[in-house]
This record gives structure tokens, sequence and C-alpha cells, in this order.
């Protein structure tokens, strides 16, 4: 691109993006949003590295770099500006639009905060999400009324049955096993340690069954049914 028309000919930027329209691309614009923040307002030659907080405006990175907010205020002091942060907590993003930031969120991907949830029932002696319809999606509830109809209830409130940092919303009791160890998916790998270790009564720490997924040290029916229940998930969160 000839320099005549290239916004930053110093530097490298095929995609000319400009956020503030100034004619200065934002790989060589100081101010991307031209709130008068410097992004990089600490020059330390690393934006972002060192937010501004508590209403503060010099020594201190843009917090929101590509929306002008000259006050830099972050309410919630997790260097995210209030001009551009989507939720109250630790993070900017709430992907689930349950009000928690990921950052906080048990389930950052399903709802399970203050007013938005999932249906939940219990089986097995735990408390489990489920899905319905083809294909198979959990179900965004407000109140139990909108669970009625599948036999559940609405959970929200970050519930946590087994107290293990997972929601109930999202955790799935079948995929932390020796087939995989938390990858992610409830499967067929998943069904044939189950199926090795079906009819086992003396589960201990010292000898542990992988398929205990409700985790009253043996292998049984109950076991099968939250693997039914969870089989063909792809979205798990990480084991603890």
């Amino acid at each position: 691109m000839g320099n005549v028309c290239d916004n930053c000919p110093d530097d490298y930027n095929p995609n000319q993006k400009d956020n503030d329209l100034d004619g200065l691309g934002d790989i060589c614009d100081p101010d991307d949003d031209n709130d008068t923040i410097l992004d990089d307002g600490d020059g330390n030659g690393t934006p972002g590295d060192n937010p501004c907080t508590g209403g503060t405006t010099e020594d201190c990175d843009d917090n929101c770099p590509n929306t002008p907010n000259p006050d830099q205020q972050d309410s919630d002091g997790d260097g995210f500006g209030n001009s551009c942060d989507f939720c109250v907590g630790n993070g900017a993003y709430d992907n689930d639009e349950d009000e928690l930031c990921d950052g906080d969120d048990n389930c950052p991907e399903t709802p399970n905060g203050s007013d938005l949830g999932t249906c939940v029932k219990t089986k097995a002696g735990m408390v489990v999400s489920y899905r319905v319809g083809d294909p198979k999606e959990f179900i965004t509830c407000t109140s139990d009324a909108d669970c009625e109809a599948s036999g559940g209830t609405c959970q929200k409130e970050q519930g946590d049955y087994n107290a293990n940092g997972i929601g109930d919303a999202c955790e799935c009791y079948m995929d932390c096993n020796d087939s995989g160890a938390g990858d992610g998916k409830v499967t067929g790998s998943d069904l044939g340690v189950l199926k090795g270790e079906y009819g086992k009564f003396d589960c201990s720490e010292l000898d542990p069954c992988y398929a205990d997924g409700n985790e009253d040290s043996k292998v049984t029916g109950g076991d099968l049914s939250l693997l039914k229940n969870e089989y063909g998930r792809f979205d798990c969160p990480a084991c603890n």
C-alpha cells in the first residue's frame, strides 16, 4: 500500500483498522479512542498491563482503549472501565448473560446467576442439568415454572451440590476418569470405563473407581443413569 493512503506508514497494518477514525491506524495510534488517556499511559511499552483503577488517569494505561472514558471509572476494580465492562466482578465479559463475569462464574457458559438459571433435577443422589429436544439443549429458566414440564427445578445462585468449584448447571460427573481424565466430553470411552468397573462396591482412595460419578464408593445403575444423562456432551468444564 502506498504511503499516501497508509494510516500507519511505518508499521505493518494491512487491515488499516482505525477505531477512532482520526486517520491514525490503531497499531500506531497512542490513543485509539481519543479520550486523552494513552493506551500505554505508563510508557513501559506494553499497553494494558497497568490499567487505570480508582479513577486514576495518569501514569496508567487506558482501561477501555477502544471506548472513550476520560474519567477511567472502574467500579468493580477489575481493570476494565465501566464504559467497556459488561458485568460486575472479575473480568469484562459474561458469555452466558447471567450477570456474573466469567472470571467469577462457576459455569461461565451456562446460566446460573441470581436471576437467570438452568433447569436441573436430582439423579442418583446428585443435582444435574439435563438437555431436551433435538438437537438436545439445556433449558434456560427464570423460575421453577420454566422447568416443571420436564420434571426439573430452576437452579440459580451458582449452585454446586458437591462443592467442587464447578456449578451443577454445567458439570459432567462422568467425564473425570482414566479414559481421558477430563477430556471435555462424555462418549464411548467413558462408557467403557463404567463397564469395566460396573458392580464394584469397594471403591476407595487407595483403589478408586473412575466411574463412580455420584461418589458413593460403588459403580452401579446410578452411575449408569448419570452417564446416560450426559452422553454426547462435548462441553464439559475442566475437572478439578
